[in-house]
């Protein structure tokens, strides 16, 4: 029996339902979003109600999901592949100009099989994501949790399909982002990847704000629980191909952020004098600010972070570098690698 069983396994209880938007592969932190939610389904303190993939290769991005379910043993997820597109963007030519340019991911999606699509046999995939998180809705009963880890083009389209069914249904949107005040309410930052992705439709879903609300994770909380080599390698060690999955994701991700934008990277992630952007791994030992994990732990963690700045009905958290939403990092960390390992284990 795993050693975290006993501790972690909570009495039956009425669990909140989750519908998790994400753009996995994109950048690490989603691939951990992804297994967190895992473990916390077999921990029995989530349900998982579906998932929506998003952004420029949805389809592969959705065979990444479904095999990461699979391999973890997390059964009838329904999943479906929205938008490859911002809103009112046509021009396809940059969805392969997009996989050219993530030439580093590409090697990882062919390593994974993950360009082969139909090639296996999963959950029923839903056609249009709109109509997946309206059924998710009636299904939760008016009580559904959304996790929006991505651009939000999809999660538009189905507040412009069904506007008071959506309104009505969903209690919580968990963002991982920043948002700014003004008149009294909340305004995207686009400062924030996912929020500046599709800006239209980021207004979109802030326009909800009135019968919805939101808890934005910024980057302040993630750069205080950062994952190191270290962790990845415990991951790793587990023998679970998931755990392996992460480790190498990780790796590759930073070599080709190095390679694309090493101003950035360094920002980021350097922290040694002695630096070659050839070969980062050699000297980078950083690998991830988890913030889409931890926008999820706000909805299963939440007695981990102070949740005390609010506007109106809205929680902020890890806005800025004074206040970064937690008390003890450390032990937010700490969960996150227990969490992970739980379900590798």
């Amino acid at each position: 029996m795993n050693l975290f069983a006993a501790k972690r396994i909570g009495p039956a209880r009425m669990l909140p339902r989750l519908a998790l938007v994400t753009d996995v592969l994109e950048d690490i932190d989603d691939a951990e979003a992804v297994t967190l939610a895992a473990s916390k389904v077999k921990q029995e303190q989530l349900s998982l109600s579906g998932v929506v993939t998003t952004y420029m290769i949805p389809d592969i991005r959705d065979n990444c999901v479904e095999m990461m379910l699979a391999n973890l043993a997390v059964d009838g997820v329904p999943t479906s592949a929205g938008s490859a597109l911002p809103s009112g963007e046509t021009d396809r030519a940059v969805i392969d100009e997009y996989v050219e340019a993530h030439v580093v991911n590409k090697k990882l999606f062919e390593e994974l099989g993950l360009l082969q699509n139909g090639t296996m046999e999963f959950s029923a995939r839903w056609e249009k994501p709109a109509d997946l998180i309206h059924h998710l809705i009636e299904d939760a009963k008016g009580h559904l949790n959304i996790g929006l880890i991505a651009p939000a083009t999809d999660l538009a389209l189905a507040i412009q399909m069904d506007r008071k069914h959506f309104e009505e249904g969903v209690d919580a949107i968990y963002i991982s982002g920043q948002a700014e005040e003004e008149g009294g309410g909340l305004v995207p930052n686009f400062a924030a990847h996912n929020l500046n992705v599709d800006q239209e439709a980021s207004q979109v879903v802030f326009s909800t704000q009135e019968q919805v609300a939101f808890t934005l994770l910024g980057k302040w909380a993630a750069y205080q629980t950062t994952l190191y080599d270290t962790d990845f390698e415990l991951f790793a060690k587990t023998g679970h191909p998931v755990g392996q999955f992460l480790k190498r994701s990780a790796e590759l991700g930073m070599v080709r952020l190095c390679g694309r934008n090493v101003g950035k990277f360094s920002h980021l992630y350097v922290d040694t004098d002695e630096f070659d952007p050839a070969d980062p791994l050699k000297y980078v030992t950083r690998r991830s600010h988890p913030y889409d994990p931890l926008a999820l732990m706000a909805l299963t963690d939440p007695e981990l972070f102070d949740r005390s700045v609010k506007i109106g009905r809205h929680t902020i958290i890890g806005a800025t570098e004074d206040n970064p939403g937690m008390s003890d990092p450390l032990l937010v960390k700490r969960r996150l690698i227990e969490d992970i390992l739980f379900v590798l284990s």
